[in-house]
C-alpha cells in the first residue's frame, strides 16, 4: 500500500470508531434515561432563577434553541457561541484537535457536537448576545458554601484548577434577601431594544 492509502485506510478506521462510539453512547443513553421524569433536579443544586430571567430564558430557548455549546452558522460562516470553549479545546489539545462527524473531537475520543443553524446576520448578533447575557440566568444561592467545602475535599487540585476558590461567597450572601421577588414594575422604569427579526427585548 503506498503512504496515500495508508492514511486513507487509518481515516477510514478512526471514522468507524468514532461513529461505533456514539452509537454505543447514544444507546447506553437510551437505556438510561426512558422519561423526563429521569431528569430529577439534583436536590443540592446551589442555583436559583428569578421569574424575570426565566422568562428571558425561555423567550431564548423558543427562538434560538440551545446556544450553550458549540453554535456554527452556515449562512454567514461565523461560530455564534462556544468561542471561549472552541479556544480552551484548542488550547489544551493544539493540532490534535480535529473535526469529525458534525463534532469537535479531542485525541481521547471526547466528542464536542457543534449545532449547525441558518440565520441571517442581524439573528446571529442577537443569540450571540443572548448566549452570554447574565439577564437570563440563573445565581448562587447560600447553599453553596457547604457544596464548594465538599468539592474541595474531595479533589483539591481540582477545586483549585477550576478556580472555584475564587468564586466570592460574601457577595453571593450579600445579594441573598429571604423572600425578595424582582418587582415587575420597574420595567417601566426601563428602556428596551427590540430585534426586527424575532421581537426579542433586552435593555438598553
Amino acid at each position: 500500500m503506498t503512504k496515500a492509502q495508508i492514511s486513507t485506510a487509518r481515516e477510514q478506521a478512526r471514522a468507524a470508531v468514532d461513529k461505533a462510539w456514539a452509537q454505543a453512547q447514544a444507546q447506553a443513553q437510551a437505556n438510561d434515561l426512558r422519561s423526563l421524569a429521569d431528569l430529577r433536579p439534583a436536590p443540592y443544586n446551589p442555583r436559583r432563577i428569578s421569574k424575570r430571567a426565566a422568562k428571558g430564558l425561555a423567550a431564548s430557548l423558543r427562538h434560538f434553541g440551545d446556544i450553550s455549546g458549540l453554535v456554527w452558522n452556515r449562512r454567514t460562516g461565523h461560530l455564534v457561541c462556544g468561542h471561549q470553549r472552541l479556544a480552551a479545546l484548542k488550547l489544551e489539545h493544539g493540532d490534535n484537535l480535529r473535526l469529525d462527524g458534525g463534532a469537535v473531537v479531542t485525541p481521547s475520543g471526547e466528542r464536542f457536537p457543534v449545532r449547525v443553524v441558518d440565520w441571517d446576520a442581524p439573528f446571529e448578533k442577537t443569540a450571540n448576545v443572548t448566549a452570554n447575557s447574565a439577564e437570563i440566568a440563573g445565581e448562587f444561592t447560600s447553599d453553596l458554601e457547604g457544596l464548594l467545602v465538599e468539592v474541595n475535599e474531595f479533589d483539591s487540585a481540582l477545586y483549585d484548577s477550576l478556580l472555584l476558590d475564587e468564586i466570592d461567597l460574601l457577595k453571593i450572601a450579600g445579594n441573598e434577601v429571604e423572600g425578595k421577588e424582582y418587582d415587575e414594575t420597574v420595567d417601566k422604569e426601563v428602556e428596551y431594544l427590540t430585534c426586527p427579526q424575532c421581537d426579542y427585548k433586552w435593555p438598553k
